[in-house]
Order: structure tokens, then C-alpha cells, then sequence
């Protein structure tokens, strides 16, 4: 098989899983202008996990920008399955499943919207994931790392490792280090990971890559979770339903592609 048929088929399936699977976030005043979630407050645009991450560290050291490819929640209660089957499912074959799922977002948004993140934070140098939360939880490997190798290849890879358990809730840059230690000046740095709830792993990385010189983090993350039982997410959903997921729709600007 080519590489072009590889890639239609790969498209094929996309337009095929996604709009049952996916929610397209919401770039919107509406949301919190960072990690897209609901806001408490009507005068403040960031909400308020947010907002303590940012004061923590600093405005300087979390991410640029925040990109989730879908919501995750009771509106699509598959996609919330699905980020936890693919790597703790009961069999080889509810993983499997899992992952074939997720891939198709994944390899959607690195295949027709890498470029739209380049375009607003310049060139990427390199990509990180954002390890689990305890040292060595994985000795085999995250199966985060397959859905990873979908990012283009001129991405170099950066290892950032634990080396305690994280603390939660706040930006914690004391368990982590970068493998081996690295010049970052001016880099355009890509954090990777699959869940994006209160955004403090993901943002101790960013951090923890600041530190280390680059002039740009963007996080991606597969699926921003949601709670909506919570009245805040329950009043954002009720204004703004869910419709069908269009891939057309950039989830770097929610709406054209910025090139």
C-alpha cells in the first residue's frame, strides 16, 4: 500500500468514526479562553483551574495554547471509554479497539492541522508527552507513544521523565526532568497527551520546558473532559449543543485554518 492510499484510507475511516465519536471544543466567549472548559465567572475569561495554575507559575511558564481535539463527557461517553480502555481495557481486543479509535482523531489533527499550529507558534522543534502521574507506572511503555508517532517526523521527540510522584492540582516541575538535559532557547515545544482535566501534569511540562529556553508551548491533548453534571459545563452545553463534528473546523481557531 502507498502512502497516499494509507492516507485515504486513514481519512476514510476519520469521516467514518468521528462524528459519532468526537465533539469539536469550543473556541468561544463562552468558554474558558485557555483549556476550553466552562468558566465560573461571566467577567473572567479563564476559568478558574486555570487561573490558579497560572498565578502558581507565572504567566511566563504555562502554555501558549491549549488545543483539545474533542470534549470528552456524558455527551459522548465513547471517546471517555475509549481514552481509558486503550491503555487499561480488560483485553487485547477492547484496546485494540481504543486505539484504532483514537487514532483516527489523532492522525486527523496531525495530518491536516499541524501546520495550522506552526502557523501561529512557528516552526515545532520538538514533542514531549506528559508522563504519568508515578515514576515508572509503565515499564513497557505508554501506548500514548503510538498515537504520538502520527505528529510529523521533523518533530524531534523530547523526553521528559518522572521522578516522583506528581502533586495534584498544581504546577510541579520538582518531579520532573528533561532526558538528557537540553537547550530549548527559542523552541517551539509541542506537550502531547491524552486528557486534559484540571491541566496541572500537562502544565507542570510546559513549565518545566519554559525553564529550559523555548519560546513557545502548545499543549494538545485528545480530549478536554468535562464534567456535566457540574452547573457551569451543564449551562455551556445547554447554549451551545453538541453538532456534528465537522473536520473542517480548525481546533487551533475553531474555525478557518489560520494558512
Amino acid at each position: 500500500m502507498t502512502a497516499a492510499q494509507r492516507d485515504a484510507r486513514r481519512l476514510a475511516d476519520a469521516n467514518r468514526i468521528l462524528p459519532q465519536l468526537a465533539f469539536n471544543p469550543l473556541r468561544h466567549p463562552d468558554s474558558c479562553v485557555v483549556c476550553l472548559g466552562s468558566r465560573e465567572h461571566s467577567t473572567d475569561p479563564v476559568c478558574d483551574k486555570c487561573r490558579t495554575l497560572r498565578n502558581s507559575a507565572g504567566d511566563a511558564r504555562v502554555a501558549d495554547i491549549v488545543v483539545p481535539l474533542s470534549y470528552a463527557g456524558e455527551m459522548n461517553a465513547q471517546l471517555r471509554r475509549d481514552i481509558r480502555n486503550y491503555k487499561d481495557g480488560w483485553s487485547d481486543d477492547v484496546k485494540g479497539d481504543a486505539l484504532y479509535r483514537l487514532s483516527a482523531l489523532t492522525w486527523h489533527f496531525f495530518y491536516h492541522h499541524s501546520r495550522c499550529l506552526e502557523a501561529i507558534g512557528g516552526p515545532v522543534s520538538h514533542m514531549t508527552l506528559v508522563p504519568s502521574g508515578r515514576p515508572d507506572r509503565r515499564p513497557e511503555g505508554h501506548p500514548l507513544q503510538i498515537l504520538a508517532s502520527y505528529a510529523p517526523a521533523s518533530w524531534n521527540r523530547l523526553e521528559v521523565t518522572r521522578t516522583a510522584e506528581a502533586r495534584e492540582r498544581v504546577i510541579d516541575t520538582r518531579s520532573l526532568e528533561i532526558q538528557p538535559p537540553i537547550e530549548l532557547r527559542g523552541a517551539h515545544v509541542v506537550v502531547f497527551d491524552d486528557t486534559f482535566t484540571t491541566g496541572a501534569k500537562a502544565q507542570s511540562v510546559a513549565a518545566i520546558v519554559r525553564d529550559a529556553g523555548a519560546r513557545f508551548v502548545s499543549i494538545v491533548v485528545i480530549a478536554r473532559v468535562l464534567n456535566q453534571a457540574w452547573g457551569p459545563t451543564a449551562e455551556l452545553l445547554e447554549r451551545h449543543p453538541r453538532t456534528p463534528w465537522d473536520g473542517a473546523k480548525c481546533p487551533i481557531t475553531g474555525s478557518a485554518c489560520p494558512i
